[in-house]
């Protein structure tokens, strides 16, 4: 599998890294498909912010978009056949903290795609791996006035997805060499890399 971000969104928010690799581990539950292919049914369309969605956030022009939704999914949305999932779920990003940088950006730039393509908070997720925002959305609607989330909120950590393809790491016997060496395992267990700081 390989994931490439396309030349019109590379100075964009959006990114493909993690969701591909899901649908790839966990094929039973998540399945990517052509959106051709979804006449008339109806699905989830994930869009995967990048890391550093909250400084795009603080340099971006502000009607500027988070992503852009295809014309056959606007048409899916407005079908209401569509749930569109925004996801910094790779990230346990600080959404909203008054009189830090960026603090809240990330929540207007929500509000602002969900007005935008009008969307319902019932059509429309986003997905943190923050595990407080729950708090912080809260006080970002109550400083902005407003009756609820534009969303529905979900928290996830996605990463639990990988356990069944890592291995545990030991600490290594030399703490002065630094870097990685391959940890030499009991008769029958797989080859592991051990991180090492010195």
């Amino acid at each position: 599998m390989s994931v490439s971000v396309w030349p019109g969104l590379a100075n964009c928010p959006v990114w493909t890294y993690w969701l591909p690799l899901l649908c790839w581990l966990s094929p039973e539950t998540m399945r990517p498909v052509p959106l051709d292919a979804l006449a008339g049914a109806r699905f989830v369309y994930p869009v995967e912010l990048r890391y550093e969605v909250c400084e795009w956030c603080a340099d971006a022009a502000a009607d500027e978009l988070l992503a852009v939704l295809s014309p056959a999914v606007e048409q899916a949305v407005a079908e209401r056949r569509a749930v569109v999932v925004l996801s910094s779920a790779h990230e346990g990003l600080l959404h909203y903290a008054p009189g830090s940088p960026h603090s809240g950006l990330l929540l207007d730039r929500l509000a602002a795609f969900a007005r935008y393509y009008r969307l319902s908070a019932d059509q429309f997720w986003y997905v943190s791996g923050n595990f407080d925002v729950a708090a912080e959305v809260l006080a970002w609607c109550r400083d902005r006035d407003l009756p609820g989330a534009p969303f529905t909120l979900r928290v996830c950590e996605p990463f639990s997805a990988f356990i069944g393809a890592c291995t545990r790491e030991e600490p290594a016997a030399r703490a002065s060499s630094g870097g990685a060496h391959l940890v030499r395992p009991a008769r029958g267990e797989p080859d592991r890399v051990a991180s090492v700081t010195g």
